[in-house]
């Protein structure tokens, strides 16, 4: 009757435990960090309506920056002469930094103060409408 050879493994090595650890620190800090992004999901951000005007001859899309982390919010596009209301906007906070465009050209930027953005509406300032038609830009059909 044939005998059963048992083979004997090695003991493990520093060098595999030194593997093993660094798995398990890399496995660890990645779920920290998806912890850590779940979690700023999770936040309930303070949410303001902003009043929009445009008084410019073009369609002029708008978004707003938060100064702190840098986020964009698109805010929608704007037809020519029109005003529009956005609800559930996160705050950007003390600041609102807009910028505005046209078919993919930067028409530049608006700083306000959170007070005064909250208080009345966010005017397209008249320096969008120059850098458009300084690009080149036909006004929008309207």
């Amino acid at each position: 009757m044939p005998t059963a050879t048992t083979i004997a493994r090695p003991p493990a090595r520093a060098s595999d435990r030194g593997g093993d650890i660094i798995s398990l620190f890399v496995a660890t800090s990645m779920a920290a960090a998806l912890l850590i992004a779940v979690s700023s999901l999770l936040v309930d951000h303070d949410r303001v309506t902003m009043t929009l005007d445009n008084p410019s001859e073009y369609e002029i899309s708008v978004a707003v920056r938060t100064p702190h982390e840098g986020t964009l919010t698109r805010l929608g596009t704007l037809g020519p002469g029109s005003t529009r209301t956005v609800t559930g906007v996160i705050d950007p906070g003390d600041e609102w930094h807009f910028e505005f465009s046209y078919a993919g050209v930067d028409g530049g930027m608006l700083t306000v103060p959170a007070e005064i953005g909250a208080a009345g509406p966010i005017v397209v300032p008249d320096h969008v409408s120059e850098r458009l038609a300084e690009a080149g830009l036909e006004r929008s059909p309207g």
